[in-house]
């Protein structure tokens, strides 16, 4: 029925009353909210027979939602809310993603600071990741170190991530011409608190070795059109995860953030260091898994050496779930919500 009901209604109309064999029939999808009931002859019947999600923007907003009964999931809350929700007797899940949260050094500007790879290992060395992730983030994941996660195929362990070492920061500042510091700024989205946080603290580090980072604020279209370059970048860095999804494999990575954006997006790329690109087109075309294991290895060793990015943390999503609602996960960014069930049923 689908490619038909296509045929007939087009991308717009097929958009506005999908056809499909999902968990849970569609009645009403609007902007506050989607409404859905069980399609019972689908191959994933679900157990709870009605489905209401909600758009709740504010964190706080959530949460109390949850904790008064009026919703059984609170989704992408934040590290804060773990203590409130366990303290009103609901439960927490922590879901590992495929996600370091970063700020991309625009290192191809010639005129930026960054261009030259000592700054942008000094800006590193400058930001205390550890002692953000063990106060507000309280503990829940681990410092990034490379463009993958410790979950993703390809991560290097033997790459750990920068420490904090505020001398050895200065003194590549000093090698590099800049011993008194220098000025920059980063373009960023502020999609959640957790964002705000991470590059506040950033700032607020970076400070301590004379360097002031500018934080300015944009959409999430802006850096749409600035990734695709029909808007032009400013500043010397930019907010964007190195994202694994969906394939939770390093070489997702690559096709966003190297020389390879001009032959699979047609653009120039943020991110293009010549002398790694062999090896990274000897790991896309190989398929012995030891040997491109390997390769993978290599490649994330080198982003980390020449710090590409000012490394953060592995994300982790925080969910609030009801105590009674069984078998909640994520399993590459959805909720199979049709394995669903509450404990009195």
């Amino acid at each position: 029925h689908e490619p038909k009901a296509w045929a007939d209604m087009g991308a717009a109309g097929y958009g506005r009353q999908p056809i499909g064999t999902g968990p849970y029939v569609i009645s009403i999808w609007d902007n506050e909210k989607v409404l859905g009931t069980a399609f019972t002859e689908g191959w994933r019947v679900p157990k709870i027979k009605n489905l209401e999600i909600w758009e709740l923007p504010e964190n706080a907003a959530r949460v109390q939602a949850l904790c008064s009964g009026q919703v059984d999931l609170a989704n992408q809350l934040a590290p804060d809310d773990i203590e409130p929700i366990e303290d009103c007797g609901q439960k927490v899940v922590l879901s590992p993603t495929s996600n370091t949260i970063n700020l991309i050094l625009r290192h191809r500007v010639a005129e930026s600071p960054v261009s030259d790879v000592r700054v942008r290992q000094a800006l590193n060395y400058a930001y205390n990741k550890t002692l953000f992730i063990d106060t507000v983030l309280h503990g829940v994941t681990r410092p990034a170190s490379q463009p993958a996660t410790h979950r993703m195929s390809g991560f290097n362990a033997e790459t750990g991530p920068y420490p904090y070492d505020p001398e050895k920061a200065r003194q590549l500042l000093a090698e590099a011409g800049y011993p008194n510091g220098f000025d920059m700024m980063a373009e960023v989205v502020i999609s959640t608190g957790e964002f705000r946080d991470t590059f506040s603290a950033i700032a607020n580090d970076l400070k301590g070795v004379g360097v002031n980072l500018e934080i300015r604020i944009i959409t999430i279209p802006d850096l749409v059109q600035k990734i695709l370059r029909i808007k032009q970048w400013e500043g010397d860095a930019f907010s964007m995860m190195y994202e694994g999804y969906p394939t939770a494999d390093l070489s997702s990575n690559m096709n966003t953030h190297s020389c390879r954006v001009r032959q699979t997006g047609g653009r120039e790329p943020h991110t293009c260091l010549q002398e790694i690109m062999p090896t990274i087109e000897a790991m896309m075309a190989e398929f012995d898994l030891d040997k491109r294991t390997e390769l993978q290895w290599n490649i994330a060793q080198f982003y980390h050496d020449q710090a590409t990015a000012i490394f953060s943390h592995e994300r982790v999503q925080v969910d609030g779930v009801n105590k009674n609602l069984m078998n909640y996960e994520v399993v590459n960014r959805a909720v199979p919500y049709h394995a669903l069930y509450f404990a009195s049923n």
